[in-house]
């Protein structure tokens, strides 16, 4: 339980950082927010490149440690 518990802190804290990202450069900086690279604004691009795909990486490697701990579990039963 303690295992499932780490590997969900260690994915929702950079998780939770990359979406935080975003706004708090709009409100730094709120020239971000209105600026355009060609007809599209540049908050398509910001989310598009650099959000989603860390996000998407993110739940791979989610994917992958939960797999880890849940073999792990499983293994505890198949050596009684």
């Amino acid at each position: 339980m303690r295992d499932q518990l780490g590997v969900t802190v260690s994915i929702l804290a950079p998780a939770a950082a990359i979406v935080a990202l975003y706004p708090l450069l709009s409100v730094l900086f709120p020239i971000v927010a209105s600026l355009n690279i060609g007809p599209l604004p540049l908050s398509l691009f910001v989310l598009g490149g650099g959000i989603y795909p860390p996000l998407v990486a993110l739940g791979f490697w989610y994917v992958r440690k939960a797999q880890r701990v849940e073999q792990r579990f499983g293994d505890l039963f198949r050596d009684r």
